[in-house]
């Protein structure tokens, strides 16, 4: 089954208990900071969207999606829940695939 991007959305304000209008506003908040470059990340990298299509999701520069990209690595390190969250959000987003 074909995942969209406001069923990533969806997961992913459940798991970091926000909302989906959280993750596109302009909330600079460390927890939706973080909510929204995982969101980004699994949009860009699970449904191939390029960086200028994952940008217009968020409202944001293509630059910025690029930027949270590189810099995710380095959060995951920081904090190590993080990992846990993003490994939840994807195993919905594969079941949801094989159904």
């Amino acid at each position: 089954m074909r995942v969209s991007s406001r069923k990533i959305l969806e997961w992913v304000s459940d798991e970091f208990k926000t909302s989906p209008d959280e993750l596109k506003g302009n909330g600079r908040c460390r927890s939706i900071s973080l909510a929204r470059t995982v969101a980004m990340s699994i949009v860009y990298n699970e449904l191939f969207y390029s960086l200028h299509q994952t940008g217009m999701i968020f409202n944001r520069q293509h630059s910025t999606v690029y930027t949270n990209m590189v810099n995710l690595p380095k959060r995951i390190e920081r904090y190590p829940s993080l990992r846990g969250k993003i490994e939840n959000v994807t195993k919905r987003l594969n079941e949801y695939r094989n159904r």
